[in-house]
């Protein structure tokens, strides 16, 4: 009987976890396309061929960010969660504030060719 009911609870906290980290990434992409972003889900090749297989485990998926002219100007990287974060940068030997990128929540952006402030300005938009 208690068996049931934690495996209840387990399952329940699985499903609560799985909404809340899905409406994250769903919320920052309907955001930022309605500022004028394209937000483009990389393929599993495009992914592999930019981080080390080693680290995948950590990542659910990646996301290109483009301007209103096509441009990528930002990754928008999806953990599986925020302690995912951390222990990704632990395996590549960076702490938060070293990572040339921004997080929020389970989101890590990084920029490509901006600074960081245009960064931040993606994260104020979601935030």
């Amino acid at each position: 009987m208690k068996l049931r009911k934690v495996l209840k609870l387990m399952i329940g906290f699985v499903l609560l976890f799985t909404v809340v980290a899905c409406s994250t990434v769903d919320s920052a992409i309907s955001k930022l396309e309605k500022e004028g972003y394209t937000v483009v889900e990389m393929s599993d090749e495009e992914i592999n061929s930019l981080i080390q297989v080693k680290l995948l485990e950590y990542i659910e998926s990646v996301y290109e960010i483009k301007d209103s002219d096509d441009l990528q100007v930002a990754l928008m990287i999806e953990f599986i969660d925020e302690d995912s974060i951390d222990e990704y940068l632990e395996k590549i030997e960076l702490s938060r504030e070293e990572a040339a990128g921004l997080f929020y929540k389970n989101l890590y952006f990084t920029a490509l060719g901006l600074p960081d402030e245009d960064v931040q300005y993606l994260i104020d938009i979601i935030d």
